[in-house]
C-alpha cells in the first residue's frame, strides 16, 4: 500500500517493483546477499488493463493543419512537427538545428528534455533505444523549419543576451523551452479554432 485510499494501479506496481529489484541486485553484486532475489522469476506482476487511445480523425488533422496556417510560425512548426514526424515533446523540444539536413530532408533524434518538479529541464537520451531514429520529413515541412530558422536568427540578433545553444525551439533568451510548454501552446491553439480537445500527444 501506498498510504491513499483506493487500489494501486498495475503500472504503479510494476514500476516500484522495477525499482526495487534494481536496488536488491546491485546488492548482490556488492556481495551483500548470497542470492540475486531481485531477479524475481516467480514473482507474478497484475496485468495494465488496455486503455484505447483517442486520436483525431482525418477531418480533424486537416482541419489542424489549415489553422496552423493561420498561426504564428512558432505554433505552426510546433504542430507540423507532431504531425509528420510522431516525435514526442521532449524529443521536439529537444531538436537542433545540428539535427536537420534540409538537403536530404530528414531529421535525427538524438535526445529528449526532461523536466522534473521544482527544478531545470535537463537533457536525456530518448525513451529507448529504438528512440534514436532518422526521419524524413516533407518538403512543407521543410519550407516551415527554414522559415522559422530565418525568423529566429533575425530575432537573435536584436538580443545581447542570446544564448546560442542551437535549439530549435527555445525560451525568450535561446535557452532550452520548457517541455510543458508545447502542451499549453497546443491547448490554446485548439481553443482558438474551436476544435476538439485532446493531449498533445495525440498528434503523434
Amino acid at each position: 500500500s501506498d498510504g491513499k485510499p483506493g487500489q494501486i494501479a498495475p503500472q504503479t506496481i510494476n514500476r516500484y517493483t522495477t525499482v526495487l529489484r534494481s536496488i536488491l541486485t546491485m546488492a548482490y553484486k556488492m556481495y551483500y546477499m548470497d542470492d540475486d532475489v531481485g531477479l524475481s522469476r516467480r514473482l507474478t506482476f497484475p496485468k495494465e488493463p488496455y486503455q484505447e487511445v483517442d486520436v483525431f480523425t482525418i477531418e480533424e488533422a486537416k482541419a489542424i493543419l489549415a489553422a496552423a496556417k493561420t498561426e504564428p510560425i512558432n505554433i505552426r512548426l510546433l504542430i507540423e512537427l507532431a504531425l509528420f514526424t510522431g516525435m514526442r515533446r521532449g524529443e521536439i523540444v529537444g531538436l537542433k538545428w545540428s539535427d536537420i539536413n534540409f538537403d536530404k530532408q530528414c531529421l535525427s533524434v538524438k535526445r529528449s528534455i526532461y523536466k522534473p518538479k521544482g527544478e531545470k529541464s535537463i537533457e536525456k537520451e530518448p525513451k529507448s533505444h529504438s528512440s534514436f531514429r532518422t526521419i524524413a520529413i516533407p518538403n512543407c515541412l521543410c519550407e516551415t523549419l527554414k522559415k522559422y530558422k530565418k525568423s529566429q536568427e533575425e530575432y537573435s540578433l536584436t538580443l545581447a543576451t542570446w544564448q546560442n545553444l542551437e535549439y530549435v525551439f527555445t525560451d525568450k533568451n535561446g535557452n532550452v523551452m520548457n517541455p510543458q510548454t508545447p502542451t499549453k501552446q497546443f491547448s490554446k491553439f485548439l481553443d482558438r479554432h474551436n476544435i476538439r480537445h485532446l493531449k498533445f500527444h495525440c498528434l503523434r
